[in-house]
């Protein structure tokens, strides 16, 4: 990596926190061709930007370093990490608060939020979010949650290479469909005969806990570009890319 990518690499992670070390952004990166990277690593901090103080905190940090996982894994198309980074955060960051607030009809607040935020610019757009799951992230119930999660986690063993090249296949599967949020249950039954029939071809135990926990994940991962879709229609055309906050 060139020595500009490795010093925005470095402030990436400065920004990130103790969460995050370089070693484990850099594994994110692996996926990509290296003529993509600059491009990727530069959006990112860009990205980062919006965030303001906001990324002092630790539990923060570590959310948006996640965000930016999924968005990494999700992203189809490199010129679109832009775009996907702000809409994966505010698909992420609103579910979050809507999961801890104490409302009764989640759905309409959902629907008002959404369309509060779409005449806001992405920075002001982030920050609202900001403001919002603040409280949350402070809240006994998330630190109680979140304490429960970390004594009770299951550590997997690394997947194996034939449930790496299975994975692989349900992703080729999902990015030649035609996604379409009203599909949802037609889509899951058909990711279902193609998880059934790789685990036939690649010889994988249907009644093992490791294929159920793979199961799970390729039914998330279609759900996830199935509900960013969603939020980018909701969205309209309005640009996203990232710009520096004054």
């Amino acid at each position: 990596m060139a020595g500009n990518n490795t010093y925005i690499v470095e402030e990436i992670t400065r920004l990130l926190g103790s969460p995050v070390s370089a070693e484990d952004f850099l594994t994110l990166l692996n996926v990509y061709p290296s003529f993509k990277i600059p491009f990727i690593v530069d959006e990112t901090r860009k990205f980062l930007n919006y965030f303001s103080t906001y990324l002092r905190g630790e539990e923060f940090q570590r959310r948006i370093f996640e965000i930016i996982q999924i968005s990494y894994e999700i992203c189809d198309l490199v010129d679109n990490m832009p775009d996907v980074l702000v809409k994966t955060t505010f698909v992420n960051l609103l579910e979050l608060y809507l999961d801890y607030s104490n409302l009764e009809r989640k759905d309409e607040m959902l629907n008002y939020l959404t369309l509060s935020f779409d005449s806001l610019a992405p920075g002001p757009k982030i920050l609202n979010l900001c403001l919002l799951v603040e409280p949350v992230l402070k809240s006994e119930k998330y630190i109680t949650d979140q304490t429960k999660f970390a004594e009770f986690e299951v550590v997997y063993a690394p997947m194996t290479s034939t449930e790496i090249r299975l994975k692989n296949e349900v992703d080729k599967w999902i990015k030649s469909q035609k996604l379409d949020p009203t599909r949802q249950d037609f889509l899951m039954h058909q990711l279902s005969g193609i998880l059934g029939g790789l685990a036939i071809k690649f010889d994988v135990n249907t009644g093992t806990e490791a294929y159920k926990e793979l199961e799970i994940e390729c039914r998330e991962m279609l759900n996830m570009q199935l509900t960013v879709l969603s939020l980018m229609s909701e969205m309209g055309d309005e640009d996203l890319s990232p710009q520096p906050l004054a």
